[in-house]
C-alpha cells in the first residue's frame, strides 16, 4: 500500500549566492533578484527534491530576511 502523508519538517536553509535586481534601462532589460540556496533535512541535502512551489517559497523567503538584514544598521 502506498499513501501520501503530509508532516512538518524542520529544513536548513542556506543561501550560497546573491544578487540584487536592477531596474530596466534604455540598454538593458530588468534583471530579477536572484538567490540560489542549499536546503538540508538534517544531513541530506534536499533541495533538488524539493516541489518548484517549495522551492519559490524558501526563495522568497530568503530574499526578504536578505532584505532585512542588509537595512539593519
Amino acid at each position: 500500500m502506498t499513501y501520501t502523508v503530509e508532516v512538518e519538517l524542520a529544513l536548513t536553509v542556506e543561501v550560497l549566492d546573491a544578487m540584487r535586481g536592477a531596474p530596466a534601462t534604455r540598454e538593458a532589460p530588468p534583471e530579477p533578484e536572484y538567490v540560489c540556496l542549499s536546503v538540508r533535512l538534517g544531513a541530506l541535502e534536499v533541495t533538488d527534491y524539493l516541489p518548484p512551489d517549495v522551492l519559490d517559497v524558501l526563495e522568497a523567503d530568503a530574499l526578504e530576511r536578505l532584505e532585512a538584514a542588509g537595512a539593519e544598521p
